[in-house]
């Protein structure tokens, strides 16, 4: 197998091969030049709780939350308010879905170890962890604030699963995944396409 190096972003390198069918890592089908990299729908999730799941499905994996606070969020000519349901190392966005009618989780966020993605993803793995899991290194441009690293990856079209139609904007679902200066991922934040 033909061994790329990648000078990665956060000053490291890392040995990787070209992307593989066992990585979770895809080329975004939609003409998307900021995020030409995607990650199936399934990812979308923390400890059994999915992006978009009503709230009920969040009480029923996770209990009551032990706070609930309030947040807002202005995009263009729109503002939403949402309810903070905060677990241990977890907190969830809450907001009426505009198509149902129903209180759903718009927004997961996480800095604790013993919470992941499906397939693994956790606070605390390496960069070199997250590219093996991934299949390669994601190709965007990271965002940079302080000492962090930000790599932003769209959620890959899933016809079953349209949420065009519940977004306002037609954003696309995102997962953000926040490193530090030495390449330790430190969060991990799953927003909605709103």
């Amino acid at each position: 197998m033909k061994q790329i190096i990648l000078a990665a972003t956060l000053g490291l390198v890392v040995a990787a091969g070209p992307a593989s069918a066992k990585g979770l890592l895809r080329d975004d089908p939609t003409p998307n030049p900021w995020r030409p990299d995607c990650l199936p729908a399934s990812e979308f999730a923390l400890d059994g709780v999915r992006l978009w799941a009503p709230a009920e499905d969040v009480r029923a994996a996770w209990d009551e939350p032990a706070a609930i606070g309030a947040d807002s969020y202005a995009h263009a000519d729109r503002h939403f308010d949402f309810q903070v349901w905060k677990y241990p190392g977890i907190f969830v966005r809450i907001a009426r879905n505009q198509r149902t009618g129903h209180d759903t989780a718009f927004n997961l966020e996480t800095g604790s170890s013993a919470v992941s993605t499906p397939s693994g993803i956790h606070p605390g793995m390496g960069w070199g962890d997250l590219v093996a899991l991934l299949g390669r290194a994601p190709r965007e441009e990271p965002g940079r604030s302080g000492g962090s690293v930000t790599h932003s990856i769209s959620r890959c079209p899933d016809p079953d699963m349209d949420t065009r139609a519940i977004s306002v904007e037609g954003f696309p679902d995102t997962l953000h995944l926040e490193f530090d200066a030495s390449g330790v991922l430190r969060r991990i934040e799953i927003w909605a396409g709103i």
